[in-house]
């Protein structure tokens, strides 16, 4: 016995089901009810279904009831949990069952479901409704079988369930549906039961191997894959979604059991489970080892199907010399430079390249000298532009941007710092209304608000796909005419081949468990400011695009930031960091370890020699807490910030 999370089955064109040939009535049908979701149903005489056609079933006496019921199965108790949208148009008499009227052939395109993948039921996303649906055969899918009643072998004694009809399915991030569904041998016969409703039974006698019992179970999703293109199909599984984004977004299976010989059903431990996942980057299955939650041995599975990488990235390997940077008027006749002269203290480089490994690099690499660029979207970033804190009062349009922005930072003062650097905790913060965005980095800044140069390094994450991206930033004009994101403007040299900017970062900590972080560098060598992540030089970001940058940094950031779309008039629920407060610390709290300036020597310091100043907008909904011991665990000067958003009482 299992219960399944329900998804949709994309039949459905503005809520009516798709039907391009004629539809085949049934024969023995006394009366015909349509439903309002397009449905046809008919209601066909007991003992004149389609299983009566069977050459072993010609003589067969239906049974209306399984000789016994397994323990902790209950039936036809509650018979409004399996209430369809037929059912409003019209109920089946006695001594009839409902049969989903369908075209000939309704299932030729996708073949036939197979067992090879190890899975039973077929669900996808992105329609309106999904559908129940049975499947039998005794060959190995070679000429015997069929889904639901389409051919001779099911019985079905259930005049109130209409195998293939529409189900309610679950949302997103919010309703959640599921269905149990059991299969068990009485007697002569396995019966189906679906929640409380004992549906029918295939006859033993049917099947040559499913006499008396059966060798394997398997539990799952499975798709078909057409490959248009070449490519692999869109196509979902289960909700769309992988089995990392757990309960409400990922699909799953609950009380996974078994019915042993002496008919109970028992648990089906989850060491014993065998997992099967034939293209674990488009689809996988994650069983769960914790059973307290009152959900049984359960797993989560499905996927979305294509992407370039698992992540749906597109990177395109761009000549060195023709990347975006070269379109800026500065840099026509631009040499670029692969390595700056001289490497500040303590920072190494280029020792450990497995440190920098992305989604993508499963699927290639880019050749030398080519560097790689991730395709973005249109408009991809349109409304949430992060700026730098902006601690003055403006009387202009430049306060008026930053009043839907919070922020928790630390920063310091001075006229020529030449770099910064830390330590960035990373996490994946939920980001819930459209157009906001959260933020864990680095500013290096110059200028007056107005005139504003700044470059920017760190992570986000946006509400479009809720993924950690690694990005970087540029302005010099206070974020007006110049700057972008990334590579979507001329402006950042890149140099490295391996490390795509924008993609995400695959490694991400999880709450009071794994703990990761990436290092951030930016200093200035001659004539360029230079990007290092980890021991990666990335590339540089000429001073000549700079007016009050071209020499040395006035203000040094390290902090959070989220825009706040203020959805419904309350504050958003959009988490910063982590989501938790900076008071509950290491492995729960998000961190900059680690925090150094660059003074003109070229030597890193540590900020706090400068006196790290607190800036925080909001700190009932975000924080940031400066840590006293710089011994502890080799982290330097750190911080602890972030918070959840919006409480009721603490940040309406």
């Amino acid at each position: 016995m299992s219960w399944i999370l329900l998804s949709k089955w994309k039949r459905f064109v503005d809520g009516r089901r798709i039907g391009t040939t004629k539809l085949v009535k049934p024969k023995g049908t006394i009366k015909t009810i349509e439903g309002k979701d397009g449905d046809i149903i008919d209601c066909v005489d007991l003992y004149q279904q389609p299983a009566f056609d069977h050459p072993l079933l010609k003589n067969h006496t239906i049974q209306m009831e399984p000789s016994s019921i397994p323990s902790d199965l209950k039936a036809n108790s509650s018979p409004v949990k399996l209430i369809q949208g037929w059912h409003k148009s019209g109920q089946c008499p006695e001594a009839t069952i409902p049969i989903v009227r369908s075209p000939k052939n309704q299932h030729l395109p996708a073949l036939r479901h197979f067992k090879r993948s190890r899975t039973q039921l077929n669900q996808s996303l992105d329609s309106n409704d999904g559908d129940i649906l049975s499947d039998h055969e005794s060959d190995n899918y070679q000429n015997t079988g069929c889904e639901n009643l389409d051919c001779p072998g099911f019985v079905q004694t259930n005049k109130n369930f209409a195998i293939g009809s529409a189900l309610d399915v679950s949302v997103y991030n919010s309703k959640q549906v599921d269905i149990g569904i059991a299969i068990y041998k009485s007697k002569d016969s396995w019966w189906l039961k679906v929640n409380d409703q004992v549906i029918g039974y295939w006859p033993q006698s049917i099947y040559k191997y499913l006499t008396n019992s059966a060798a394997r179970l398997d539990y799952g999703g499975e798709i078909y894959n057409a490959k248009v293109g070449g490519i692999h199909t869109k196509t979902q599984m289960g909700s769309g979604h992988f089995p990392s984004e757990g309960y409400g977004k990922a699909s799953y299976f609950r009380h996974i059991q078994y019915m042993d010989s002496t008919g109970s059903f028992k648990d089906v431990e989850p060491g014993k489970l065998n997992v099967d996942a034939a293209k674990p980057s488009c689809y996988n299955i994650e069983i769960q080892s914790d059973k307290s939650g009152g959900s049984g041995t359960n797993f989560y599975f499905g996927g979305p199907g294509y992407s370039a990488d698992k992540y749906g990235d597109i990177i395109d390997c761009v000549g060195i010399y023709q990347q975006p940077a070269f379109s800026h008027p500065l840099l026509k006749n631009h040499t670029i430079q692969m390595k700056p002269s001289s490497i500040p203290g303590g920072v190494k480089v280029n020792s450990i390249q497995e440190k920098l490994f992305q989604g993508w690099h499963k699927s290639g690499q880019c050749p030398e000298a080519t560097i790689p660029i991730r395709r973005s979207q249109e408009d991809e970033h349109p409304r949430a532009i992060h700026f730098k804190p902006n601690r003055t009062q403006l009387n202009n349009s430049f306060a008026s941007y930053h009043k839907n922005h919070e922020y928790a930072t630390v920063y310091i003062n001075g006229d020529n710092f030449h770099g910064a650097r830390s330590s960035i905790n990373i996490w994946k913060p939920t980001v819930s209304d459209d157009g906001e965005i959260s933020i864990a980095q680095i500013w290096v800044v110059a200028g007056p608000d107005e005139l504003l140069n700044t470059m920017e390094a760190g992570w986000n994450v946006y509400s479009d796909d809720q993924k950690t991206r690694f990005f970087i930033y540029w302005t010099s004009d206070g974020y007006h005419e110049t700057g972008c994101y990334n590579l979507e403007c001329s402006g950042f040299v890149q140099i490295n081949n391996k490390f795509a900017i924008g993609s995400p970062i695959e490694a991400v900590s999880s709450y009071d468990s794994n703990q990761y972080d990436i290092g951030i560098t930016i200093y200035k060598n001659n004539e360029n400011w230079w990007l290092q992540v980890e021991d990666q030089l990335i590339g540089y970001w000429p001073q000549s695009i700079f007016t009050y940058l071209a020499s040395s940094a006035t203000t040094l950031d390290w902090g959070g930031e989220i825009y706040n779309s203020k959805p419904g008039g309350s504050h958003t629920k959009t988490q910063m960091g982590s989501g938790h407060f900076p008071d509950e610390g290491y492995g729960k709290a998000s961190y900059f370890r680690n925090i150094q300036y660059m003074d003109s020597t070229g030597n890193f310091r540590d900020a706090e020699d400068m006196g790290l100043i607190l800036y925080v907008t909001n700190p009932s909904c975000y924080n940031i807490d400066v840590q006293n011991d710089k011994n502890y665990f080799g982290n330097g000067t750190h911080v602890y910030f972030g918070g959840p958003g919006y409480s009721e009482d603490k940040c309406p």
